[in-house]
């Protein structure tokens, strides 16, 4: 990935993100310092907010504040979810793309004096930034990808290898806590896509007569091109297609014959319809799906860590696709292990008396990281003034991974 530096982007009256179709909205949260022990300019305030680009699925939060610091931290409903302790839902991806936040960091320099402040430059002065090393995987299953559970390493650093230990549910049973199958998965680099097809074949799941019945089906409309554009017409598909590993790949609609075909061809799992929720609006899909409920658990070789999961395995293929973009720009690039250092940037105006000047800045962390610094404004008043003390904990992962589904 090629990081891109941009110029320092100064703001005299709005907040602009080059990128953007629509305004940027701005964190409740700020922090507003009376520069009194840290500044010897008491009428200087350094106003600190956060700015959050459109369309991340990760943000960061002022999460909280005390008199003297400010604590930052990145928030993603699912690494809250994976680090909560407790079992989660790992999702179950139609389409699924990168979108990547950087830190963005709004100052207020705002001058109660009756004396103009001449700014000189800007300094991050940076106690210390610490790697985060908790493993990351993102675990989902994928339409598109049925039969499988896919595990994509979001970690920075290599943790080995892991544990995976999982069970699959029939139709009506439930998890008493014991897994079945266990399986060791080396470190990878980027993703792993694990084929669950034997197991659900171990359990029932006679995969090659569903396979003939699609065949036959597809068969039957062939020959019958009317019918087929009769259930197209009434929002019935099928998919006959066939990966590399043979993955059985199907969706359809559960009327198009007698109304236990699906629960045949997909026994002795679930057969279920998608229910969508938005704008607290809820709707169900006219498509039946195959599903498999899976609970699984990952226990990392050099780590503590642990993780406890359940998913929806998909037993049909729903035509999927995947996307990449992200927005790498920035204007700081903080250390990923390093101490006591500065960043100096060339930052010259004058902030007339009563005045405010505000800075937007773009911080690069790169990785999952610990960092606390302090924002400092050299100036030819020969005046200290400074930000509070910030702390930021960003999990920054590899890939950011948002579902795209329509």
């Amino acid at each position: 990935m090629n990081l891109k530096p941009l110029p320092l982007l100064i703001l005299t009256c709005c907040i602009v993100f080059v990128g953007c179709n629509r305004p940027l909205g701005i964190n409740n949260a700020s922090s507003l310092l009376p520069n009194t022990k840290q500044a010897d300019w008491a009428d200087v305030v350094i106003g600190v907010n956060l700015v959050h680009p459109c369309g991340a699925d990760m943000e960061y939060n002022i999460s909280r504040e005390t008199d003297d610091s400010i604590f930052i931290t990145s928030d993603c409903l699912y690494y809250n979810a994976y680090a909560s302790g407790k079992r989660f839902e790992a999702p179950l991806l139609t389409m699924f793309e990168e979108s990547k936040e950087n830190l963005t960091v709004q100052l207020d320099i705002v001058n109660n004096n009756d004396t103009p402040l001449d700014i000189e430059e800007i300094r991050i002065d940076v106690d210390k930034s610490t790697p985060d090393s908790t493993p990351r995987i993102f675990v989902c299953t994928e339409y598109n990808c049925s039969n499988t559970i896919t595990f994509i390493n979001d970690s920075w650093y290599n943790w080995k290898g892991f544990t995976f230990h999982y069970t699959i549910l029939r139709k009506g049973e439930k998890f008493d806590g014991n897994y079945r199958y266990h399986s060791h998965i080396n470190y990878f680099e980027e993703s792993k896509r694990f084929n669950l097809l034997p197991e659900l074949m171990k359990l029932g799941y006679d995969y090659r007569n569903a396979c003939k019945q699609l065949d036959s089906f597809n068969e039957y409309l062939n020959y019958n091109p009317r019918d087929c554009q009769r259930m197209i017409d009434k929002g019935h598909n099928f998919y006959d297609e066939y990966d590399e590993n043979q993955y059985y790949t199907m969706c359809c609609n559960k009327d198009f014959s007698q109304s236990d075909t699906l629960d045949r061809i997909f026994y002795p799992f679930e057969v279920t319809q998608e229910v969508y929720i938005e704008d607290g609006d809820t709707s169900i899909s006219p498509f039946f799906e195959g599903r498999a409920e899976l609970y699984g658990r990952l226990e990392f070789d050099n780590s503590d860590f642990s993780v406890d999961f359940k998913a929806q395995i998909s037993l049909f293929h729903y035509c999927g696709g995947a996307g990449v973009g992200e927005d790498d720009r920035f204007h700081v690039a903080l250390h990923a292990n390093d101490s006591n250092y500065q960043l100096r940037y060339p930052f010259t105006t004058v902030v007339e008396p009563y005045g405010t000047e505000m800075l937007t800045l773009i911080i690069s962390v790169p990785q999952a990281s610990y960092h606390n610094l302090r924002f400092v404004f050299p100036n030819g008043n020969d005046k200290t003034i400074r930000s509070k003390d910030i702390f930021i904990h960003s999990i920054n992962p590899r890939h950011y991974i948002i579902d795209c589904r329509q």
